[in-house]
């Protein structure tokens, strides 16, 4: 028998738009919705760190937070709420359906798989980095693929254009804002100026 998790892990890769209506078919409650993005968001951190701990180089990539854990987990939390609020309120002001319950549970999915794909990249790192490299490249590309779905499944859009230009739209307003407010919490947390 197939756990539902993994189940819907494999019908995530597999077919996006198909995952999010299994999602968007369970109506949980907001704090359900809370509860799986902030797990997938602990997940990801500790498998960022772990990633960091094992191949110490790619910590570059990730200064100064490379050894601020609990300050990465912040910064996750605060983009993923950003990333979920403004395509609630994008969404809705070109004729988009989902309630933000939705959004938030389908994001916070979206967390949980990428956490998974993490944990399966880093398996195949240990054992060959190079391939790992492509992996990573291929599952980035794909991921975009995977939320541009979600979007339009969840928001039922009918149109990956428009949830192109949504998650683009998105995507550019947070990258401004969010630079400012890590930047902000860096400096608080780090004592730089």
């Amino acid at each position: 028998m197939t756990h539902p998790l993994s189940a819907l892990f494999w019908l995530t890769l597999k077919d996006p738009g198909e995952a999010a209506l299994v999602v968007m078919g369970r109506p949980l409650p907001r704090e359900i919705g809370w509860q799986v993005l902030g797990l997938g968001v602990l997940l990801n951190t500790v498998l960022t760190f772990a990633t960091i701990s094992l191949f110490p180089i790619l910590a570059q990539l990730f200064a100064p937070l490379d050894q601020a854990p609990l300050l990465f987990a912040a910064i996750l939390m605060v983009r993923m709420t950003a990333m979920v609020a403004a395509l609630f309120w994008g969404g809705q002001a070109v004729g988009g359906r989902a309630r933000f319950e939705e959004l938030l549970l389908g994001f916070g999915w979206l967390q949980m798989f990428q956490a998974g794909v993490h944990a399966g990249i880093l398996l195949l790192a240990v054992f060959s980095s190079n391939l790992a490299s492509f992996v990573v490249l291929g599952m980035s590309l794909y991921g975009i693929w995977i939320s541009l779905q979600f979007v339009n499944v969840l928001h039922g859009f009918g149109s990956v254009a428009k949830s192109l230009m949504l998650l683009a739209a998105t995507m550019v307003a947070l990258a401004i804002g969010l630079s400012f407010f890590a930047s902000l919490l860096v400096s608080l947390f780090l004592g730089t100026s």
